[in-house]
């Protein structure tokens, strides 16, 4: 596979002061239930390095009862992280991820958890970040997905409770840091309605600090709608695209050309998870995520620079949009977290 190497780890035993994450993250296309799994290292710069394996769920329809949230995490040695080159596999402790694959188990919070997905890999990587500003020393963070708009199919248990995924749209990504970012927001939705098939929508808006200082948000938007594919990420677009982040709501636009697209992310904090990083260094980071939002996407056009937008189309997905937003501040609304054993 060609691009199984954007999933190669990029550091080992001997690195200090770096992460690394392994995510798929997605949701059945009915909206009723949305999965988060990563399997992550830990390289601090002082103490003992880790791995660990994360699970979470998000249902809208729970067995005809309320709507939840759960997550769960279990810690590894270091030593039970292995990997191999070629076909790309990776393992922490049990389970496994591969280009075309995941599946594991582990115990957790005393339950039994299980998951095995299979799905047809991407053939090409997208790269949030162009060339020179991704390998360049102000990016302390690389995000790439091997895998975007995947259409995975399994079971995921829970104790006694099978949950079946025969039709949902996904996406896989890695990512190598020193650092998280001192703020993010990021939406992946490719499952919306009554759209072409292909259509989807890559976002991720993000700032660091420097020398105590938060520099302005870049902003990197991929849209395709069906073969039509938009890359908003030259150095003009990731500091003209915009968004707007409230209580319930993430709202976007960017433009390339004649071409304008704006959406919206709409998330109920209840049916959402915090997850707890730290840096390497051990600050804390907070990260508030959900796979079952509802998401927007409009498409407007002009007939020239100076000729007014025109919306042509809109697009809508309901309990599909995988969404997160995370930084230096902890969301106290939102308490569903994840359950650890070491």
């Amino acid at each position: 596979m060609s691009n199984e190497s954007d999933n190669h780890p990029r550091h080992g035993a001997a690195t200090r002061g770096r992460y690394e994450v392994w995510y798929l993250t997605g949701a059945r296309t009915d909206g009723t239930l949305g999965f988060w799994l990563r399997y992550t290292t830990s390289l601090p710069a002082r103490g003992e390095a880790r791995a660990f394996l994360w699970l979470a769920l998000f249902e809208r329809s729970a067995g005809g009862g309320a709507p939840r949230a759960r997550a769960w995490k279990k810690s590894y040695p270091f030593r039970e992280f292995t990997w191999v080159e070629s076909p790309f596999e990776l393992q922490v402790g049990d389970s496994v991820l591969a280009m075309d694959r995941a599946r594991g188990a582990m115990e957790a919070g005393g339950q039994p958890l299980f998951w095995d997905l299979a799905w047809e890999p991407a053939n090409e990587t997208y790269h949030h970040l162009p060339p020179r500003l991704e390998g360049s020393r102000f990016n302390r963070t690389v995000v790439v997905s091997p895998n975007l708009g995947i259409a995975p199919r399994g079971v995921i248990r829970v104790g006694d409770d099978l949950l079946e995924i025969v039709s949902a749209r996904a996406c896989q990504s890695h990512i190598w840091a020193a650092q998280h970012a001192f703020q993010w927001q990021w939406a992946h939705c490719s499952a919306f309605e009554d759209a072409p098939a292909g259509t989807m929508v890559e976002l991720l808006a993000a700032r660091v600090k420097r020398l105590g200082i938060a520099t302005p948000f870049l902003r990197s938007y991929y849209v395709r709608v069906g073969d039509q594919r938009h890359r908003l990420q030259s150095l003009r677009c990731l500091l003209r695209n915009r968004s707007n982040l409230s209580p319930r709501a993430w709202e976007w636009s960017g433009e390339d050309g004649d071409a304008r697209f704006e959406g919206r992310i709409a998330f109920d904090p209840a049916l959402m998870v915090r997850a707890d990083y730290h840096d390497p260094d051990g600050r804390e980071v907070f990260c508030h995520n959900t796979e079952v939002a509802d998401a927007e996407l409009r498409l407007l056009y002009r007939d020239g620079l100076r000729a007014p937008w025109r919306l042509e189309q809109t697009f809508h997905a309901r309990g599909t949009g995988c969404f997160e937003f995370g930084g230096r501040v902890r969301r106290e609304e939102i308490g569903n977290t994840f359950i650890m054993d070491a």
